[in-house]
């Protein structure tokens, strides 16, 4: 690890091999569990690289790995309108990623809420954020257990009553009528 830690402190040579140690060393960082020495070493690579969303996933993975939620939420926020407004692009194998990875963290933000009405404002951006996915991005299991997984977030929270469609925007893709039924059906057979 001596020997990494001086490579970072040597600004001359090539670039693209900074990037490949830089990037190594943010790696076992994570892996030995200095996650706030992995995450500066990936801000430093993202300035090398702004438009790396490989790398930008990574920092988000990390954030969450470390309990900084709203710090990996406002990363996959701000890589999706990068997407739409820059030259970042999402590789098609990252995009499943990136969209499993926001999903979780917005259950995982839900589950440490106490307010009922942040508790649906994140389920309900879960579900716009289902509906907004591009088609050729399919359901994974991952995806199909967080929509489990925020429905019964809800019935152990704020009991059956909040189980109704009036309350929670579902994707429009889904047939439901507005009975608790549906939704709870969905859920098992997430």
């Amino acid at each position: 690890m001596q020997y990494a830690l001086r490579i970072t402190s040597v600004d001359e040579g090539n670039e693209s091999d900074r990037v490949i140690l830089l990037n190594a060393l943010a790696i076992a960082y994570g892996k030995r569990g200095n996650f706030e020495s992995a995450i500066k070493t990936l801000r430093t690579l993202i300035e090398l690289k702004p438009n790396d969303a490989t790398l930008q996933i990574q920092l988000i993975q990390m954030y969450r790995t470390n309990g900084q939620l709203e710090e990996a939420l406002e990363g996959c926020e701000s890589i999706q309108q990068a997407q739409s407004t820059t030259s970042v692009v999402i590789p098609p194998s990252q995009k499943s990623l990136l969209i499993t990875l926001h999903c979780d963290l917005l259950i995982r933000m839900a589950r440490t809420q106490s307010s009922t009405s942040k508790v649906l404002s994140l389920v309900n951006r879960f579900f716009e954020l289902l509906q907004t996915q591009p088609e050729n991005v399919p359901l994974g299991p991952a995806l199909l257990k967080s929509v489990g997984d925020s429905m019964l977030l809800l019935a152990s929270s704020f009991g059956e009553h909040i189980m109704t469609t009036k309350l929670i925007h579902f994707p429009q893709s889904w047939p439901l009528i507005s009975t608790r039924d549906d939704a709870l059906r969905i859920a098992v057979d997430a």
